[in-house]
């Protein structure tokens, strides 16, 4: 099965699932603090706050009934990327001392509804530096 649904961009599946990500979340109390945070070699989906732990969202946009989980498309290089974007997310705001984690989103596609499967703590940053 195709990744992202018929008849849309990935550009548009990823905007698409992003909102409803950010829908998902708001709705269980966390705070946006950021979308589509970009630095050179690097982007960061969703940033999200809720009581004083941050969360930083890979967003991944699926046809309905895909059957990965979005956690496989976060390979070693994108953790990579993700942590050296949140790092420089948290300096700019000067919150080092921030706890946060990492967060991956799956958002099944459907004609006019979105599934929603959260893992948080997708994964860590141990033993990705270099």
């Amino acid at each position: 099965m195709e990744a992202r649904p018929q008849g849309l961009s990935a550009d548009a599946a990823g905007r698409r699932g992003e909102e409803a990500a950010a829908r998902y979340l708001e709705a269980r109390g966390w705070a946006i603090v950021a979308r589509r945070f970009r630095v050179r070699g690097g982007e960061i989906d969703l940033v999200a706050e809720r009581q004083g732990l941050l969360a930083f969202v890979e967003v991944k946009a699926r046809s309905e009934g895909a059957l990965d989980d979005g956690r496989g498309a976060v390979d070693r290089a994108k953790r990579r990327r993700l942590a050296r974007a949140a790092g420089l997310f948290l300096a700019r705001r000067g919150w080092g001392d921030r706890p946060c984690r990492f967060d991956v989103i799956q958002v099944e596609l459907g004609g006019s509804h979105e599934a929603i499967h959260h893992i948080p703590g997708a994964f860590d940053t141990e033993g990705l530096a270099g």
